[in-house]
């Protein structure tokens, strides 16, 4: 059986990023839906005009859903990443503990 090992400081310091990652989508995401407001007079009133700022707002709509979406999934993650980071921090320790335990009882 092998086993699975990973840095606790690498972890940690992916955590860092998914959260930096998350808070540059939110503000990516704050700036585009200003930069995209468009208002429905704008699109005139030639024949398709309405059904075109109806289909202009729904992608609008859906693009900064999936936005927050991701922006949400990382933020998520940076928890999961430290709390996975502490807990082999915490049984490094623990090995290492019981290793020094260990070499003790043998010595007279």
């Amino acid at each position: 059986m092998s086993e699975t090992r990973a840095d606790p400081v690498e972890l940690a310091v992916l955590s860092r990023d998914s959260l930096n990652l998350a808070k540059g989508l939110r503000t990516a995401l704050s700036a585009a839906r200003a930069a995209t407001m468009i208002k429905a007079a704008a699109f005139g009133n030639a024949e398709g005009a309405e059904a075109f700022g109806e289909a202009h707002e729904k992608a609008r709509t859906g693009a900064g859903t999936a936005f927050e979406n991701l922006a949400e999934v990382c933020e998520g993650d940076t928890d999961r990443l430290l709390r996975i980071a502490f807990s082999y921090r915490q049984t490094d320790l623990e090995q290492a503990l019981n290793l020094h335990l260990a070499g003790r009882e043998g010595k007279p």
